[in-house]
């Protein structure tokens, strides 16, 4: 008799609960890192922008510094938009990281019940396989 897990179908359930946990996790980390790239490259923009200054020899015009410090402002605005995003989604992170270790632990523990039913279950057939061959022997000597 071939060994069934009753409760196979939930198990299937779990196991893709599981990976659809983790994908979104996946996702959520694969953000986080595409913004705190952005953030670095912002910096880096600021910093060059801010060493690249124009001087203040009169080579520069009012309407360059203007343009350039609109600039500076913009991108430190856009620099906090990314570092709030940021902090969003470490929340984030940390929510669905909690809902992804609940959905492997539930189905750890439903895969762990399946391996000790299949445990008894070889455990019974081995039994009974070995009672058969045991009366076997039994019937053959009696009919010595």
């Amino acid at each position: 008799m071939a060994f069934r897990f009753p409760l196979t179908t939930v198990l299937r359930v779990r196991i893709l609960r599981e990976e659809h946990e983790e994908r979104i996790l996946q996702n959520i980390l694969q953000e986080i890192t595409r913004t705190r790239r952005s953030i670095l490259k912002i910096k880096a923009e600021l910093r060059s922008a801010w060493y690249s200054a124009p001087d203040f020899s009169g080579q520069t015009s009012g309407r360059e510094l203007h343009l350039s410090e609109r600039d500076a402002k913009q991108l430190e605005a856009y620099l906090k938009e990314l570092e709030q995003q940021l902090e969003k989604l470490e929340q984030l992170k940390e929510t669905q990281l909690l809902r992804y270790q609940t959905a492997r632990q539930d189905r750890e523990l439903l895969g762990e019940m399946c391996e000790r039913h299949h445990a008894a279950c070889s455990l019974a057939a081995a039994k009974r396989e070995q009672r058969s061959i045991d009366d076997a022997f039994m019937a053959r000597r009696i009919h010595r």
